[in-house]
């Protein structure tokens, strides 16, 4: 007879056999989790894995092949817990990004308002997947690329060095920085900034309450995720690109020094990989290169390690300034009824800033869904477009007033 088995059992079951658990998580990770008999066997008998217990608890299932494949239910708590993912394709983001673009098109279409919540809640479920599934991809490039710099410079692994940088390089950095980009309408940035336009509409013009609230939990999610893949783009291009770069470059330089060596030992003739450092045409009277210099001094730069110096980088690009909230709301109050809500904003924006970006421009026009203040707006009433630093919005003209109610 079935008995299921309670939350604590399971945890206790994890907790005692996590060394076990593990071996089998990283045994399968690159593998789609799924363990031939022989490995599943091997790792069970050493760690004193029973097979039963493993079955009951619901950790493997066996396969028509007699392999066993770990369910994903744990396998996405254990890649959470030990920090440690499978590397997944960019196809595997696009298809997530597509998913994304269908789900928003759904809800912008829906009439039938007792669907609504479960589109809202579907797209919430989405945003913060493909979020999730970025950072865990990007993190756990960095570590593989940290352990890949740690793998030694001898001649047996360099050329594995450079085969696996150039693989990740083109495989999964440069296409997954691609997905990233705004430049396109289909791109997920752009259909963000979308979604965060549509939810702050319907957060403030949705006459049923539950529905308002849907459309602000929406409109936070959006804004959370938007910021959150700025962020890593940015680990993206300014730390996995140039280390990957730098691996494979500095490791063609050694393995080619490498072979010169070997076929001077040899005493044959060396197959440089500085090409054209020296001349073999013998029509002419020199034996070198016109810019030998230039080739030589490269080819010995390899050769002399500095002293590691530590330089604190002096970071004067980066813009985290945010308007003084309570300063604003208190301007505001005073500045009551306001007739052009967003112009308001943004003409305050001005006092304080050069630089209105989207993030800035948001920090402040959120308050208009606070209960303190009651937004009008005419629904025939014409758009007008409104210029920031990264991006152009088109606005209605709202009109907001004290709400009496709020007191």
């Amino acid at each position: 007879m079935y008995k299921p088995v309670t939350p604590d059992e399971t945890l206790r079951f994890m907790s005692k056999n996590l060394k076990g658990l593990r071996q089998l998580f990283e045994a399968g990770r690159r593998q789609s989790y799924i363990l031939e008999y022989a490995v599943f066997e091997k790792i069970c008998l050493e760690n004193d894995l029973d097979l039963g217990e493993l079955l009951r608890f619901r950790f493997v299932k066996q396969q028509p092949t007699q392999d066993y494949k770990l369910r994903k239910q744990y396998t996405d708590f254990l890649e959470f817990l030990f920090e440690s993912a499978a590397l997944n394709l960019p196809d595997h983001f696009q298809f997530h990004a597509a998913s994304i673009r269908e789900q928003f098109n759904k809800l912008q279409q829906e009439l039938d308002t007792a669907k609504i919540p479960l589109l809202v809640t579907s797209l919430q479920e989405q945003l913060d997947d493909f979020l999730t599934e970025i950072d865990t991809q990007t993190r756990q490039l960095l570590r593989d690329i940290e352990a890949l710099k740690a793998s030694g410079e001898h001649e047996a692994s360099l050329h594995e060095r450079i085969a696996t940088a150039t693989r990740w390089l083109d495989s999964l950095v440069y296409p997954l920085n691609q997905v990233l980009q705004a430049s396109t309408p289909d791109a997920v940035v752009a259909q963000l900034h979308g979604i965060n336009a549509y939810a702050h509409k319907k957060s403030l013009f949705e006459t049923d309450p539950e529905l308002a609230r849907l459309f602000r939990h929406l409109y936070g999610e959006a804004l959370r995720v938007n910021e959150e893949l700025t962020r890593l783009g940015g680990v993206i291009v300014r730390e996995l690109m140039p280390m990957l770069e730098r691996i494979r470059t500095s490791s063609k330089i050694l393995a080619g020094f490498y072979r010169y060596l070997e076929s001077m030992r040899k005493n044959e003739e060396p197959d440089l990989p500085f090409y054209g450092l020296l001349s073999r045409n013998r029509r002419y009277s020199r034996a070198y290169a016109t810019d030998w210099m230039v080739r030589a001094e490269m080819l010995l730069d390899t050769f002399f390690v500095e002293r590691e110096q530590f330089v604190e980088e002096e970071v004067g690009d980066t813009d985290d300034w945010l308007p003084n909230t309570e300063r604003f709301k208190n301007n505001l109050r005073d500045s009551l009824p306001v007739e052009d809500f967003y112009r308001w904003c943004h003409d305050f924006l001005k006092t304080e800033t050069g630089d209105i970006t989207l993030r800035k421009f948001f920090s402040v026009s959120k308050l208009l869904l606070d209960s303190e203040f009651e937004a009008e707006f005419e629904e025939d009433s014409p758009r007008f477009n409104l210029e920031l630093t990264d991006v152009t919005l088109s606005l209605p003209k709202i009109k907001l007033c004290a709400n009496d109610l709020s007191s």
